[in-house]
């Protein structure tokens, strides 16, 4: 069994099942034998690839071959016998169908252990998912199958908590024991599992601590789960049911419900779809009476605001309605019921309540509304109104009751106030006219009675029509006057028609003369259409003037000759109107032609300055038409207005446009004028100006040319305005820069001379910089002038530069004249033995040296040699450069200094010296190369001036040798420093 341990990980004593630790010798032997047999190598396997599966396949036939009968044996050792002989793992899945001793199923299942692990490479996976094996068998797989896949596999179909258990403690893969803990559900397994693991595997005891939460949390939601179930429960008995309630069950469910058994899921399931259905339901009747009180509030809210439509009849028949449906709604089992059943008993006595001064206020309202109509009719038709008529009226209307909506009773007295005051107004009117008319009339019959005396027949006629007039008119004459002439009317009406027969007498004549002139007329083929078109007319209407009716022969006669003369005027109306509708289809055909044009135009990118030139054309060209015939001339006036108003209404919106753009310009211009210009805002304002320039130019011109130029002329005023004031600030600041400019210039050629003037540079600086601390930097000169000034400044700095190094250069030259005598003192004291008075003599020599000039470089180095080689003179020992160490240093520095300044000045060195000088260039490039540049300041004036201080102070008693004598130093130092610049 060390193969257990070596491969899955398992303890052999564990591992292995009891009943397999009760097993005869004999199984025992067997399993160990199998169990300790050689595993081929991988090379092995791989060079015996072929053979060993013929011989596989050829074993696999005779064991299926001796499979029915071996499984059929009768004696459990034989079964075992033969399955521990079995090398094939398919055939081995066979041995688990019609099997049922415990013995030989734990036998297969560890000989199936041993396949697996000794066949990794061939494991019929599928095969063995699909295989009918045991719980206790899929369990051991679980845990020992060297395979992931079926690992997980088993391991998945494991759902009992003291397999789960056993797979724990048996396995020490870490994978397996994660995936089995986080199956488990028992709390009591969970708490055994933690304190096992608690202070020995950290990860197994926060995998186990994490899970028996979970599953106490899990445990506690199917404890809520089942209240919940026993409350929905209660409230589908009682029809209570919420959808809240609902939902917080479904939650739960979805929660616990991986945890759930079959049964208990398909219980919980069954109480969840009764409640969603009884929760529909109950919505449903909830729905349903809302719906009906929310009918019954709309039709207390319509009464409230008075926009009930019906009268009372239809009221009645909705309420009825309502409380008929009511009754037909489903029985509903339930308090809640009551409670809506009492709601709809409240909102339809509110509604009765609202619905009795409401109908009562509308009636009142419809007869006041019926009397202001009558009212109005009265007004506008000819209905005599007498004062009887507006009393009767008035006190119908007053015996209205009052509404008490405010508001339209406000209205109605308002339209009672016009329409009394209207009627008042008639009244009075109509009562003027039946006195004028009871004085006229008497007056007209009167008139009348004389024409037909006289036999005037047309002033008769026109008495007559005045007195009907009046007599029909809406106010009428009074009762007395009216039987007072009615009969003698009629009378006198008779004695008009008998005047009219008379008449017609005379009137035969006039026709006849009338026939004649339409006859002469129709004998005139020559004379113009026009007029003789005219003179037609005007015969006919003569004839029609003729009072009477004329007699049909004459009529014939006179229309037989207005024929005749009318035939060419027709002839030539009839040209002139098929030219005019010639004239017609072109002008139509141009409009169409123009409506086109519109079309093609891009709106949405108009050029407005070709639009407005095109209509332009479009209405010279529709003036220079010929005249056209009036009829056809008003129907293309039509058209034309139509294209007309379609173009020149764009275009006048964008002249409305461009006219309000365009006073914007003029405004921010005078606004620019009004604000004034300064320097601060000169640069932006005129910037502006010519930007409000560039904008001016018009999309479209104006309609007029006047209003166009008083536009620009305006515009111009307020930019001309602008740059008025700009010139008049830039005059002022020119004016004021030329001042400034001329006293820098003047400060700047005081300060000229006073550096030109000035002896020393002492004498100079204080005046100087008082004068260049007022110049300021030209702060408030111009950028143009400030560089001039600036240029001036640098030259008169340059002066003074060019004054300080000729008076430094003229310093140095004493100093250096004057360590050149002191050397020569100390070179005399340092190589010749002086007498007593000549040593006096040369102190005194040196002391008025030292008085004449006043040394600031190396006097006290030169003092201390001077001294050195006075105090040698008097002990009598002068210094031998050429035995002392001191003197020695004193040649190697003034071989290093004669070289340095000779390198400096780009001067040749002695040939003796070339080898040292090569030495010291390699140096120094060296350094260069580590970053010291400190050499490079002996090249610099300075540090040249330095270096020859440096050689005057140094002493000259050891610098002669034989090859190179102390004259040929000083000859070879003064070359140097004759040619190099110190300053």
């Amino acid at each position: 069994m060390r193969f257990l341990k070596k491969i899955f990980g398992l303890d052999p004593d564990k591992s292995t099942p009891q009943s397999l630790k009760t097993a005869p010798d004999a199984v025992k032997t067997s399993t160990a034998e199998n169990s300790t047999a050689e595993i081929s190598t991988p090379s092995e396997s791989a060079t015996a690839k072929a053979p060993a599966a013929q011989e596989a396949a050829s074993k696999r036939l005779k064991d299926s071959s001796s499979k029915n009968s071996n499984l059929k044996n009768s004696n459990p050792k034989k079964r075992i016998e033969w399955i521990k002989s079995i090398a094939d793992i398919e055939l081995m899945l066979d041995c688990y169908q019609d099997e049922q001793d415990e013995i030989v199923i734990d036998c297969a299942d560890m000989r199936l252990r041993e396949l697996l692990t000794e066949q990794t490479e061939a494991v019929p996976i599928a095969r063995i998912k699909s295989a009918s094996l045991s719980f206790k068998t899929q369990k051991t797989l679980a845990a020992a199958a060297a395979l992931p896949e079926l690992r997980q596999h088993f391991l998945d179909q494991c759902d009992d908590d003291q397999s789960l258990n056993e797979i724990i403690a048996r396995t020490q893969d870490v994978q397996i024991k994660r995936q089995a803990i986080d199956k488990l559900s028992d709390t009591d397994a969970l708490q055994a599992l933690v304190k096992q693991a608690k202070g020995k595997d950290k990860a197994q005891y926060r995998l186990a601590k994490s899970r028996l939460v979970a599953v106490r949390e899990r445990q506690q939601t199917k404890l809520t789960l089942d209240a919940q179930a026993t409350t929905l429960q209660s409230q589908i008995d009682t029809q209570t049911v919420s959808e809240a309630s609902v939902a917080k069950f479904t939650e739960q469910l979805a929660a616990v419900s991986p945890d759930l058994t079959a049964s208990a899921r398909q219980h919980y399931q069954q109480i969840l779809t009764m409640a969603q259905a009884a929760a529909q339901e109950l919505r449903q009747f909830r729905d349903a009476r809302h719906e009906i009180l929310a009918t019954v509030s709309d039709l207390n809210s319509q009464l409230t605001a008075g926009d009930f439509s019906g009268d009372e009849t239809v009221f009645r028949r909705l309420v009825d309605k309502l409380q008929q449906a009511w009754q037909d709604l489903p029985i509903w089992q339930s308090a809640e019921r009551e409670t809506f059943d009492i709601r709809f008993e409240q909102a339809l006595g509110q509604l009765n309540e609202a619905a009795a001064p409401y109908f009562r206020e509308k009636t009142a309202y419809q007869a006041q509304q019926r009397l202001l109509t009558q009212g109005q009719r009265w007004i506008s038709t000819q209905t005599f109104v007498s004062a009887n008529m507006i009393a009767d009226w008035q006190s119908r209307w007053e015996a209205l009751p009052i509404i008490s909506d405010q508001v339209a009773a406000n209205d109605l007295n308002t339209r009672y106030r016009q329409v009394l005051d209207s009627l008042q107004a008639k009244a009075q009117r109509l009562q003027a006219q039946q006195l004028d008319n009871d004085a006229n009339v008497p007056k007209l019959m009167a008139e009348l009675r004389q024409y037909i005396d006289a036999g005037e027949l047309q002033p008769a006629l026109t008495a007559q029509n005045d007195i009907r007039k009046r007599l029909q008119s809406e106010a009428r004459l009074s009762k007395a006057v009216h039987q007072s002439i009615i009969g003698e009317f009629s009378t006198l009406q008779q004695r008009i028609h008998e005047l009219k027969s008379w008449q017609n007498f005379g009137s035969q004549q006039a026709r006849e003369t009338l026939v004649e002139a339409m006859q002469a007329l129709a004998e005139k083929p020559n004379m113009d259409p026009e007029l003789k078109a005219e003179a037609v007319q005007a015969l006919q209407k003569r004839w029609k003037a003729v009072a009477g009716r004329a007699p049909q022969s004459l009529w014939d006669r006179f229309q037989h000759a207005s024929d005749a003369a009318w035939a060419p005027c027709a002839t030539y109306f009839s040209e002139q109107r098929q030219q005019s509708s010639e004239l017609l289809a072109e002008r139509l055909a141009f409009l169409a032609a123009a409506k086109s044009h519109i079309q093609r135009i891009d709106w949405d990118k108009p050029n407005w300055s070709a639009i407005d030139s095109a209509f332009k054309k479009f209405e010279s060209a529709w003036k220079n038409f010929p005249k056209l015939q009036e009829k056809d001339y008003i129907k293309a006036k039509h058209v034309y207005k139509s294209v007309a108003k379609s173009w020149e209404g764009r275009l006048a919106a964008e002249r409305k446009n461009e006219l309000a753009r365009r006073e914007s310009i003029i405004q921010r211009a005078n606004a620019l004028a009004d604000t004034g210009v300064t320097s601060d805002n000169a640069a932006a304002v005129i910037s502006t100006i010519k930007q409000l320039k560039n904008e001016w130019a018009p999309t479209v011109p104006l309609r007029r040319r006047q209003q166009e130029q008083a536009l620009w002329q305006r515009f111009q005023t307020a930019c001309e305005k602008v740059y008025s004031q700009h010139d008049r600030m830039m005059s002022a600041e020119r004016s004021e820069r030329d001042t400034l400019i001329n006293q820098y210039n003047e400060q700047l050629g005081a300060l000229q001379a006073c550096v030109e003037n000035a002896a020393t540079i002492a004498d100079l600086m204080p005046d100087y910089r008082k004068r260049l601390d007022a110049l300021a930097d030209f702060a408030d000169a111009p950028a143009f002038a400030q560089h001039r000034l600036n240029q001036r400044l640098e030259k008169i700095n340059t002066l003074v530069s060019n004054k300080k190094t000729q008076e430094k250069q003229a310093q140095q030259q004493q100093q250096l004249d004057c360590l050149r005598q002191q050397d020569a003192y100390c070179t005399q004291l340092e190589t010749v033995s002086l007498s007593e008075s000549a040593l006096a003599d040369l102190r005194d020599k040196w002391q008025a040296l030292t008085a004449t000039v006043a040394l600031t470089d190396g006097q006290s180095a030169m003092q201390a040699r001077f001294e050195a080689a006075i105090a040698a003179q008097q002990s009598g020992s002068l210094p031998d450069g050429r035995e002392t160490q001191g003197t020695h240093h004193d040649l190697a520095r003034a071989k290093a200094i004669a070289l340095t300044l000779e390198i400096s000045s780009d001067m040749n060195s002695p040939a003796t010296f070339q080898a040292d000088r090569q030495a010291m260039q390699l140096a120094n490039l060296d350094a260069a190369l580590n970053g010291d540049k400190s050499f490079e300041h002996n090249a610099t004036p300075e540090g040249r001036y330095a270096l020859a201080v440096e050689w005057f102070a140094l002493p000259k008693g050891g610098l002669a040798t034989s090859d190179y004598p102390l004259s040929d130093w000083q000859q070879r130092i003064d070359n140097v420093l004759s040619q190099t610049k110190m300053a």
